[in-house]
């Protein structure tokens, strides 16, 4: 579901919205060798804005960058952006009134 990274995606409800989540990271795979981990929320893949899609969209994204790396495109690299909600979760705390 994640373009061959070893991801499960899934989303979360948040206000009206929903986001994209990383809901399981494949053992031995290239999301775990990358230092993915559950529960991150997708920002955007290779550029693309994920925040603004479902899951299904963002595997789409997912896919597309992979085989553009794969075919020796966009220079052989790979962007992705995740927001870790522990760390956005933090900062909201300590955000005054």
């Amino acid at each position: 579901e994640g373009g061959g990274l070893g991801l499960e995606l899934g989303e979360i409800s948040f206000r009206t919205n929903f986001r994209v989540l990383v809901k399981s990271v494949a053992p031995n795979s290239l999301a775990e060798s990358l230092g993915i981990r559950p529960s991150w929320v997708v920002v955007s893949v290779a550029g693309a804005d994920a925040e603004r899609t479902n899951a299904a969209g963002v595997a789409i994204y997912f896919s597309r960058a992979v085989k553009e790396v794969l075919q020796g495109k966009a220079g052989g690299s790979l962007t992705l952006v995740f927001r870790d909600p522990a760390v956005f979760r933090r900062e909201l705390q300590q955000f005054p009134a």
